[in-house]
Protein backbone atom coordinates (compact mmCIF):
# COMPACT_ATOMS: atom_id res chain seq x y z
CA UNK A 1 0.00 0.00 0.00
CA UNK A 2 2.65 2.26 0.51
CA UNK A 3 4.56 2.88 -2.81
CA UNK A 4 0.88 3.56 -4.14
CA UNK A 5 0.55 6.48 -1.32
CA UNK A 6 4.29 7.40 -2.95
CA UNK A 7 3.92 7.12 -6.41
CA UNK A 8 0.90 8.94 -6.03
CA UNK A 9 2.28 11.81 -4.22
CA UNK A 10 4.92 12.28 -7.08
CA UNK A 11 1.52 12.31 -9.86
CA UNK A 12 -0.10 14.58 -8.31
CA UNK A 13 1.28 17.68 -9.88
CA UNK A 14 -2.23 19.29 -10.98
CA UNK A 15 -5.32 19.71 -9.18
CA UNK A 16 -6.90 16.54 -11.10
CA UNK A 17 -5.36 13.53 -11.03
CA UNK A 18 -5.85 11.50 -14.23
CA UNK A 19 -6.12 7.66 -13.03
CA UNK A 20 -6.68 4.60 -15.51
CA UNK A 21 -7.81 1.55 -13.95
CA UNK A 22 -8.46 -1.90 -15.42
CA UNK A 23 -12.03 -3.12 -14.85
CA UNK A 24 -10.55 -5.77 -12.40
CA UNK A 25 -8.90 -3.26 -10.29
CA UNK A 26 -11.04 -0.24 -9.96
CA UNK A 27 -13.31 -1.63 -7.02
CA UNK A 28 -9.81 -0.77 -4.92
CA UNK A 29 -9.00 2.10 -6.81
CA UNK A 30 -12.65 3.45 -6.13
CA UNK A 31 -12.12 2.80 -2.47
CA UNK A 32 -9.24 4.52 -1.78
CA UNK A 33 -10.19 7.66 -3.80
CA UNK A 34 -11.44 9.40 -1.05
CA UNK A 35 -8.27 8.00 1.11
CA UNK A 36 -5.62 9.73 -1.69
CA UNK A 37 -7.88 12.82 -2.23
CA UNK A 38 -8.38 13.98 1.31
CA UNK A 39 -4.55 14.85 2.30
CA UNK A 40 -3.65 16.51 -1.33
CA UNK A 41 -7.26 17.79 -1.73
CA UNK A 42 -6.79 16.98 -4.99
CA UNK A 43 -9.64 15.29 -7.18
CA UNK A 44 -8.79 11.79 -8.50
CA UNK A 45 -10.20 11.36 -11.96
CA UNK A 46 -10.64 7.49 -12.37
CA UNK A 47 -11.26 6.01 -15.85
CA UNK A 48 -12.57 2.78 -15.95
CA UNK A 49 -11.77 0.47 -19.20
CA UNK A 50 -10.58 -3.20 -19.87
CA UNK A 51 -6.93 -3.50 -19.75
CA UNK A 52 -6.28 -2.92 -24.01
CA UNK A 53 -8.78 -0.13 -23.73
CA UNK A 54 -6.34 1.98 -21.19
CA UNK A 55 -3.19 0.36 -23.27
CA UNK A 56 -4.76 2.25 -26.24
CA UNK A 57 -5.61 5.42 -24.21
CA UNK A 58 -2.02 5.52 -23.56
CA UNK A 59 -0.77 4.59 -26.80
CA UNK A 60 -2.62 7.06 -28.29
CA UNK A 61 -1.17 9.75 -25.78
CA UNK A 62 -3.86 10.47 -23.22
CA UNK A 63 -2.74 12.43 -20.03
CA UNK A 64 -2.70 10.15 -17.27
CA UNK A 65 -1.07 10.30 -13.40
CA UNK A 66 -1.38 6.93 -12.35
CA UNK A 67 -2.17 4.08 -15.19
CA UNK A 68 -3.11 0.67 -13.38
CA UNK A 69 -2.43 -2.69 -15.88
CA UNK A 70 -0.92 -6.27 -16.06
CA UNK A 71 2.51 -5.98 -15.72
CA UNK A 72 3.34 -8.00 -18.78
CA UNK A 73 1.16 -5.59 -20.64
CA UNK A 74 3.19 -2.56 -19.18
CA UNK A 75 6.56 -4.60 -19.90
CA UNK A 76 5.55 -4.49 -23.80
CA UNK A 77 4.38 -0.37 -23.52
CA UNK A 78 7.98 0.27 -21.86
CA UNK A 79 9.78 -1.69 -24.91
CA UNK A 80 7.56 0.40 -27.27
CA UNK A 81 8.55 3.82 -25.07
CA UNK A 82 4.88 4.40 -24.64
CA UNK A 83 5.66 4.16 -21.04
CA UNK A 84 8.76 4.79 -19.21
CA UNK A 85 10.14 1.21 -18.18
CA UNK A 86 11.47 3.06 -14.73
CA UNK A 87 8.31 3.94 -13.59
CA UNK A 88 6.54 0.69 -13.48
CA UNK A 89 5.71 -0.16 -9.95
CA UNK A 90 4.45 -3.83 -8.68
CA UNK A 91 1.10 -3.16 -6.51
CA UNK A 92 -0.68 -5.93 -6.18
CA UNK A 93 -1.09 -10.08 -6.32
CA UNK A 94 -4.15 -10.86 -7.26
CA UNK A 95 -5.39 -13.92 -4.87
CA UNK A 96 -7.43 -15.84 -7.14
CA UNK A 97 -5.21 -16.15 -9.88
CA UNK A 98 -0.89 -16.07 -10.61
CA UNK A 99 -1.35 -12.88 -12.11
CA UNK A 100 0.12 -9.45 -10.51
CA UNK A 101 -1.22 -5.62 -10.77
CA UNK A 102 0.79 -3.17 -11.92
CA UNK A 103 1.27 0.40 -11.71
CA UNK A 104 2.24 3.06 -13.98
CA UNK A 105 3.12 6.39 -11.98
CA UNK A 106 4.36 9.21 -14.30
CA UNK A 107 3.81 11.40 -17.27
CA UNK A 108 2.53 10.76 -20.38
CA UNK A 109 3.68 8.79 -23.57
CA UNK A 110 7.31 8.66 -24.37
Amino acid sequence: MLPVCWSFAIAAAAAEVRVLSAEAFFPVVAAMAPMLEKPTEDKLLVVKDTAAGIAKRIRDGRNFGLAILPPAMLEAMGKEDAVSVGSIIPLAKVVAGTQNGTVYAGAVPA
